[in-house]
């Protein structure tokens, strides 16, 4: 994920979600190393990134609610959620990294680009599921509206988008 963030080029996003493939063949398969996985990356913040913990957290989830059928891909689904904040390096890490509340009009308005920026680069390096596409563009929408980037509301929001808001 390190060099993904650093680098976030067509090779490395393939690259990425092969690995995340692998991670996501493990938590659905095995149930003592997904409650391991679970307890290393709730302790452990600072050695795990947000979106691995993320990514963890939704395929965890996604094995709950699917229960083991097989009208979902896993793997694209690992994919759009462990990349789901990767449009964040085209927003300035000063905003990212801001203590505190970001102002309304300018600090949010750049902090709500970032779910359209992971589509396009996933888009760009041609890495763009179905799966990803939801994932990326829905996971800061909220029930009521209240979310972004296009304020969807109730069922308007697709259950992949739910199961990453919740994780992140």
């Amino acid at each position: 994920m390190g060099k993904l963030f650093e680098d976030p080029k067509a090779e490395n996003i393939k690259e990425s979600k092969q690995a995340i493939s692998e991670i996501v063949d493990l938590i659905v398969s095995d149930n003592n190393t997904s409650y391991h996985l679970l307890r290393i990356t709730s302790h452990d913040f600072y050695t795990y990134t947000h979106s691995v913990n993320v990514g963890v957290l939704s395929v965890l989830l996604s094995k709950a609610v699917f229960k083991g059928s097989d009208a979902h891909n896993m793997h694209e689904l690992g994919a759009g959620f462990f990349l789901h904040d990767l449009g964040k390096v085209r927003v300035d890490p000063a905003i990212i990294n801001k203590p505190g509340r970001l102002t309304e009009e300018e600090e949010m308005k750049q902090m709500r680009i970032h779910p359209y920026q992971s589509y396009k680069m996933l888009e760009e390096a041609a890495q763009l599921s179905e799966e990803c596409r939801i994932i990326t563009m829905q996971h800061h929408e909220r029930g009521d509206g209240t979310g972004y980037p296009r304020r969807l509301k109730g069922d308007k929001i697709h259950v992949y988008g739910r199961i990453c808001c919740i994780a992140d």
